[in-house]
């Protein structure tokens, strides 16, 4: 992995880059309609690098894979294609680009466009909280869980 890293700390090489953006707008396509930004718009790459370091070398792993399946031109291919061939390959490998989908979604939730769309302050939500989502001792919450009823079978 060292041979890849730049002086920025990069662990991705130009092409990886180009292959990330591609695949984090199929992940979360742009909606222009409600004026949401894409995947790929949101900062995900630094937090990657920071937060998940350990999911790296398996993301290059799947990028490699992705790019082997269209002979090294997926990013390159028309969107319909794209989809295609990420179908065929989620078919072979469920679990394909997984940890890479749950870390874009956690930055896209974070992002302050995304936070306003959702009439939210772009603040962590302590020490302030969100007090005017949820009122304190409000158990009216739980009612449908408590409506629903048992949802285990019964120890004989």
């Amino acid at each position: 992995m060292s041979e890849n890293i730049t002086v920025n700390n990069q662990p991705f090489d130009e092409a990886e880059l180009s292959m990330l953006n591609v695949l984090a707008g199929h992940i979360i396509p742009e909606d222009s309609e409600r004026n949401l930004p894409s995947g790929s718009s949101v900062a995900f790459l630094d937090s990657l690098i920071e937060n998940a370091p350990h999911t790296l070398s398996q993301l290059k792993d799947e990028l490699i894979r992705i790019e082997q399946s269209t002979n090294g031109s997926f990013v390159n291919l028309p969107r319909s294609e794209q989809v295609q061939a990420l179908t065929n390959l989620r078919i072979e490998q469920p679990d394909l680009l997984n940890r890479f989908a749950i870390h874009i979604y956690s930055c896209y939730y974070q992002d302050p466009r995304v936070l306003a769309h959702l009439g939210m302050e772009a603040r962590a939500p302590f020490p302030k909280g969100y007090t005017d989502k949820i009122l304190r001792g409000d158990l009216s919450l739980l009612d449908p869980v408590r409506n629903r009823g048992p949802i285990w079978r019964p120890a004989e």
